[in-house]
């Protein structure tokens, strides 16, 4: 089965889609971390920023760190991924995850 994105294109695509300005809010399987509502401030060829809008703190997820979890995307809808691994990743792992569940329809 082909998995939901891709992590050799994901980059390409988000680069392509997102906008700054655009809003969404962070996101997991579990539902224990929605809700917070954060924007694009920027996303160029070697990360992606992101301001919260409760208190403006800004955050950067790197190219490798959104390909890596675009890699275990699917393990992780399925619960065979854990959460708490997503940290390897990024310590902002929220953000593309919210980032991912829009793109996927489930926020």
């Amino acid at each position: 089965m082909a998995k939901q994105f891709n992590p050799r294109t994901i980059w390409l695509t988000l680069r392509s889609d997102l906008k700054a300005g655009q809003s969404f809010q962070t996101w997991s399987n579990t539902g224990r971390a929605q809700g917070v509502r954060f924007s694009i401030v920027d996303i160029d060829a070697r990360e992606i920023v992101i301001k919260r809008e409760n208190d403006g703190k800004t955050y950067k997820n790197f190219r490798a760190s959104v390909e890596g979890m675009a890699e275990v995307w699917d393990d992780y809808l399925a619960g065979s991924y854990p959460r708490s691994d997503m940290g390897k990743f990024t310590f902002a792992s929220s953000y593309v995850l919210g980032i991912f569940a829009s793109r996927a329809g489930l926020a």
